[in-house]
């Protein structure tokens, strides 16, 4: 190690910082070494070198040495005074370790970091745009009032910059993903310099992109910019990619049923469910999807949106996913009085009601007595419910439904009117599943802005991967190497593959309602 140890001092510059990195190189080997030759004190000192791109190796060499790099105040403005003579590797070097230890207390401290990074967020490189807000938040969070709408405002223009510009779709994804933590975080403070057009969707955009895009969009409709997002959906609507068709026609339906969205922008989300559903005759995806989200917004909106939602019985012969169908079901036994057909939609559904799943059978089950306590005195209601209830109290396989079937035969039989109250009374407003983080999900993310935990939503400790073993010759060993592989691969994924897909499908079936328990504790579709 000696003469590692001379090279840190050497009169050359370009000896002095490959040391620096030749000292982290030697810490992922032999850390015990490092510390025994007390080479991280030797950094410290090139931290005070007069040559930039020494200082920047060094402080990158002690951040693989350091669990927390702590920087004093006094390096501070030198390091800020590299940013403009210093590579774009550098840049990044140096902003990250200054978000990494520097704790900033007071306002006036903020505003001074803040004012000499901004200037870095104009930068043409992307991951020093990056780095740079990472920093530039970890100033905002110390500010207040006005200095930190101030510095917001500042601070979203050049990540959209990103996402509109002409940089590869995996860093217009970063880009995203890390908006999403700003926006859940500051909410109206950051989404009014945001704007819509950056993320309207291309025809170029990989779908991983789009799937963001569509997102954003959701958080960022208002009644003033409503047409133009609305109208962005309409097109992305007939995508050949049926996981975006569902995406969008998912996120039309949370527009209407947010909870401070209001009714003018519910009836425009409803106009435009209506005309998908007329231009789904070849697109049986997009007529299953519209039917859930039109369910959605008949429950949020009782009695308001009836007779737009009925219309979808029409379209039943397009339906054929197990949770569309359901929906219909419920819609064809909630709104009967808008449906003349409702009792022969129920009556040829029921035909095959003992192969149907199980959300199928009480769906029918419970669709049936609805109509026949609805009209009491009619022939086809009743023996349509009599039907269903008799073939599923007696022959379904789940007891759940057998017992269901039975009670509720047994209070159409002693009292229709009843029954009609119980099923069709006051229920509460329905629960619907938002994405949303987790409060120490969304502060790690904050801290670690442009970190792989924020792009994954996740806390930093689950993006760690296992520490590499050595053998007797001083190499890796396959297995360690093999197992920090198989991590990184399950980790990361493929951003064109399906790890990325599959995660966003569950966001996409999150967002869908809950029907609720309609009585008895039945389950929901």
């Amino acid at each position: 190690c000696e003469p590692l140890s001379r090279a840190l001092s050497d009169p050359e510059p370009y000896v002095r910082r490959t040391a620096a990195l030749g000292v982290a190189k030697l810490y992922a080997f032999r850390p015990a070494l490092v510390e025994e030759e007390e080479f991280a004190v030797k950094l410290r000192e090139l931290l005070n070198d007069p040559n930039a791109s020494v200082v920047v190796n060094a402080l990158s060499a002690l951040a693989e040495i350091e669990s927390s790099l702590e920087l004093p105040l006094s390096q501070v403005p030198r390091l800020l005074s590299m940013l403009e003579q210093s590579s774009e590797w550098s840049q990044v070097v140096i902003l990250e370790a200054l978000s990494e230890s520097l704790r900033i207390e007071t306002a006036d401290d903020a505003s001074a970091v803040a004012h000499a990074v901004v200037p870095r967020l104009q930068h043409a490189n992307g991951a020093v745009v990056l780095a740079a807000a990472r920093l530039t938040l970890s100033c905002v969070r110390a500010m207040h009032g006005d200095a930190q709408q101030t510095m917001l405002t500042k601070l979203a223009p050049p990540l959209v910059s990103i996402v509109a510009g002409t940089a590869q779709p995996q860093m217009q994804y970063v880009a995203m993903r890390n908006l999403h933590v700003l926006v859940d975080t500051y909410g109206p403070l950051i989404t009014s310099a945001l704007g819509t057009k950056a993320f309207f969707c291309n025809y170029t955009d990989p779908a991983y992109v789009k799937l963001e895009k569509i997102d954003m969009l959701v958080k960022l409709v208002t009644e003033d910019n409503a047409a133009q997002v609305l109208n962005d959906f309409r097109e992305n609507a007939t995508d050949v990619d049926d996981l975006i068709v569902a995406h969008v026609v998912a996120g039309i339906g949370r527009i209407a049923v947010a909870p401070n969205n209001g009714d003018v922008l519910a009836a425009r989300c409803v106009d435009t469910l209506e005309h998908l559903a007329a231009t789904s005759e070849h697109q049986h995806h997009m007529a299953e999807n519209v039917v859930l989200a039109m369910t959605s917004i008949v429950r949020t909106y009782p009695a308001r949106f009836d007779r737009h939602a009925a219309v979808l019985i029409t379209r039943a012969d397009q339906v054929d996913d197990p949770a569309a169908r359901a929906a219909l079901i419920w819609l064809a036994g909630e709104l009967s009085h808008c449906i003349p057909s409702a009792a022969e939609f129920v009556q040829e559904t029921a035909i095959s009601v003992l192969d149907e799943p199980e959300a199928i059978q009480l769906q029918l089950l419970m669709a049936s007595v609805k109509l026949a306590a609805s009209a009491p005195t009619s022939n086809l209601e009743r023996q349509v419910a009599q039907s269903v209830a008799g073939e599923l109290s007696t022959r379904a396989d789940s007891e759940d439904v057998r017992e269901a079937a039975y009670i509720l035969s047994r209070m159409l039989d002693l009292d229709p009117e009843r029954t009609r109250s119980v099923l069709f009374g006051k229920r509460p407003a329905p629960a619907f599943a938002v994405y949303e983080l987790a409060p120490d999900v969304r502060q790690a993310a904050l801290e670690m802005l442009a970190s792989l935990s924020s792009v994954l939503h996740v806390l930093p400790s689950e993006c760690e991967m296992p520490e590499r073993s050595l053998d007797t010759s001083g190499k890796p060993s396959g297995g360690a190497s093999s197992s920090r592989g198989q991590a990184e691969s399950s980790l990361l994924g493929d951003l064109l593959g399906d790890d990325l897909e599959g995660s966003t499908q569950t966001s996409v079936m999150q967002t869908q309602p809950i029907l609720g328990d309609d009585i008895l504790g039945l389950p929901s579709v």
